[in-house]
């Protein structure tokens, strides 16, 4: 079998010349002029097929493969979206991308034609590798040039400008896959019995990529199901909607928090706040409107948290803005640092090094969340005066490990367990403020509950404060001093 023999059995077929050129391992911009592929390919275009009636029908009738995916009108269609759709120009985005949503029955086609081809070209093609170059990939590459061409915007393929999502469905394509239920009854036997996620979706694109290939089905009953090759469809694919939507932004930065009533995030209990503001708040009501996106919208996240009657101090703790369809992709200099000065003027927290960050460098957030240091100073008051005794006692460079019970006042939370973690140094010193109070300064592991170190939690810290000196302590205040975590890069604010 030569190139030719394939191109004019697909044709006989009523395979377009898109499919032929798919099928002839057709790669990217070979799809803009297919013709000229084809030729290159030394494939002869002129269809020496006779006048009878499935000839005329296979001239006239959308392609048995893509059902007419690659027609001209609806390439039409899309370029004619593209012009007049009314959510592009909401968007200040520098770059564009194209998704598609393509009806199950187009695998069902491919399928169909696959089985075909087994037959037709015995020993040249196998049961588990498709013949074909995916249509989805084909596809793409003729509308990313109308994108370009239309927009005058280059195409991101990371999905981090605009993302114009096209939908196609086929009539009758339900009644069509049902067949299906009787070629691989055990696989909708089993899938009946999943959760209910799946019951909701009678098959899934991935679902029959790996379950319906000729390799795992039984052919015979297939093809008592099935035409094989492909009837010739009366009824070509449908464009039904077009959706635009803007990138998902990452904006990140790190807040100092000086106050200690306040909540990292909004502290809602039985549907009532049980604080009226929080950390997230003060940031996210000066940056949603920027990017024309409900603030609800926006997902706060934070490299651990600090709990409300703790401050968090030095260079503050990184965080991350998750802005979903965001009307612009980026946020100028001067406009990020007018944030940083409408948030900090609460006087409750401040934020500095506010930026835009791609979705990559936020896994740097939680990354080795455990294996991050964080540095904590502590007050604590004891019923006894602080002798050198306890200071040295509680003076330890080289550090140590803690057992640490999940704590009481998490356990309606966090699960019932021990957890190991390290004290790196801790280093004691007395307070000006009273004979009976001390200054703990200590770095530990992310995840040491410092709260519990001190006072032991009735015995479920192992070992702390308490059963080192061997008396009464407890923790009066907590600072945050630093998080070891470089990111995200600081902003040089001179220029």
């Amino acid at each position: 079998m030569n190139n030719q023999d394939l191109y004019d059995f697909l044709r006989s077929i009523g395979a377009c010349l898109h499919c032929c050129l798919r099928h002839l391992q057709g790669k990217g911009s070979e799809y803009l002029d297919v013709k000229k592929s084809l030729a290159q390919k030394e494939i002869k275009i002129e269809d020496n097929i006779h006048d009878d009636d499935t000839q005329k029908r296979l001239k006239s009738n959308p392609c048995t493969i893509c059902l007419g995916l690659f027609q001209e009108t609806i390439i039409e269609k899309i370029v004619h979206s593209l012009k007049t759709h009314p959510d592009l120009q909401k968007y200040d985005c520098p770059t564009i991308s194209a998704a598609f949503s393509l009806p199950i029955i187009l695998q069902l086609r491919q399928l169909i034609v696959w089985i075909t081809l087994l037959k037709q070209f015995p020993g040249k093609y196998d049961q588990e590798n498709p013949p074909d170059i995916p249509i989805k990939d084909c596809f793409r590459a003729i509308v990313n040039q109308k994108l370009i061409e239309v927009t005058g915007k280059p195409i991101d393929m990371g999905a981090n400008g605009i993302l114009i999502t096209f939908e196609f469905q086929f009539e009758n394509e339900h009644e069509i896959l049902s067949k299906l239920t009787l070629v691989n009854p055990k696989y909708f036997k089993d899938r009946s019995q999943m959760s209910k996620k799946f019951k909701k979706e009678f098959l899934t694109r991935n679902a029959f990529d790996q379950n319906f290939i000729p390799a795992k089905i039984n052919l015979i009953r297939f093809k008592e199901q099935y035409q094989v090759p492909p009837d010739i469809p009366s009824n070509p694919i449908e464009m039904t909607s077009v959706t635009v939507k803007g990138p998902i932004v990452f904006v990140a930065g790190r807040y100092c928090k000086f106050s200690r009533r306040l909540s990292q995030s909004p502290w809602v209990l039985d549907g009532r706040k049980v604080m009226e503001d929080s950390v997230q708040q003060y940031i996210t009501e000066q940056i949603y409107k920027f990017f024309e996106v409900p603030e609800t919208d926006i997902t706060f996240s934070a490299s651990g948290r600090e709990d409300v009657d703790v401050r968090c101090l030095g260079d503050g703790r990184p965080f991350i803005l998750e802005i979903p369809d965001a009307k612009k992709a980026q946020i100028p200099f001067e406009v990020a640092r007018k944030m940083e000065r409408e948030v900090n003027k609460c006087g409750k927290i401040s934020i500095k090094d506010l930026q835009v960050v791609t979705r990559e460098s936020t896994a740097l957030l939680r990354c080795g969340e455990e294996d991050k240091k964080k540095i904590y100073r502590a007050m604590c008051a004891l019923k006894v005066p602080v002798t050198d005794e306890i200071i040295k006692k509680l003076t330890i460079p080289d550090g140590f490990t803690v057992q640490q019970t999940t704590p009481i006042r998490v356990l309606h939370r966090r699960p019932l367990l021990v957890r190991p973690r390290k004290v790196y140094c801790m280093q004691a010193s007395k307070s000006t403020v009273s004979d009976k109070a001390l200054i703990l300064d200590v770095t530990t592991q992310a995840g040491t509950y410092i709260k519990e170190l001190v006072h032991s939690d009735f015995g479920r810290t192992i070992p702390s404060c308490k059963s080192l000196i061997d008396n009464e302590i407890d923790l009066i205040a907590l600072d945050v001093m630093a998080i070891d975590l470089d990111w995200p890069p600081k902003i040089n604010y001179d220029d």
